[in-house]
């Protein structure tokens, strides 16, 4: 089957003479010939900031330096335990291995707040993602968290690891 593009002597009725409708035939083969690079450019405009997202596991916190109720949390790529149990290789995805991501939930922590909450009445504490109250301590070590881990650049075109999720609290006062 071949297609001849048609070529008006004379218009349609109304308004559409042979030139508007020759230029319809022509704008449509042009859309058609550059059919990928239009569809390359729509994708372009379109795929907002994120340059990977992944599912991850926690695995430790450090105190964010200069905050309060804040930590810098270390991730990696999480692979469920069926593809280590039935003898097949995990998948090793060092993009997804970070010592800097951050809690955007923690972002706005102050002291005496954390997440919208006041921490001072009732008297309450919070601790890293993945943590748990332990002997009057929140442990930032051999944490156990999965959290969707997004990608993005920072204004500079730095790399910005970030997830959002509620941190545990801890009521302090005595019942």
């Amino acid at each position: 089957m071949t297609y001849t593009r048609p070529i008006f002597s004379r218009g349609l009725f109304g308004k559409a003479n042979r030139l508007v409708c020759n230029g319809w035939t022509e704008a449509a083969a042009a859309v058609g010939d550059n059919r990928q690079g239009l569809d390359w450019a729509q994708r372009q405009l379109v795929r907002g900031t994120v340059i990977a997202q992944a599912l991850c596991t926690v695995n430790s916190a450090t105190a964010w330096s200069g905050g309060t109720n804040r930590w810098l949390y270390s991730v990696q790529l999480w692979v469920p335990d069926p593809y280590v149990a039935g003898g097949i290789a995990q998948p090793a995805d060092s993009r997804f291995t970070y010592t800097d991501c951050v809690n955007i939930r923690e972002w706005h922590n102050v002291a005496g707040l954390a997440d919208c909450n006041d921490l001072t009445t009732p008297s309450a504490s919070i601790g890293p993602v993945g943590s748990q109250y332990t002997a009057g301590a929140w442990p930032t070590t051999n944490l156990s968290a999965k959290v969707h881990v997004w990608v993005v650049y920072d204004r500079k075109g730095l790399v910005f690891p970030y997830f959002d999720r509620p941190n545990p609290l801890r009521c302090e006062e005595a019942e």
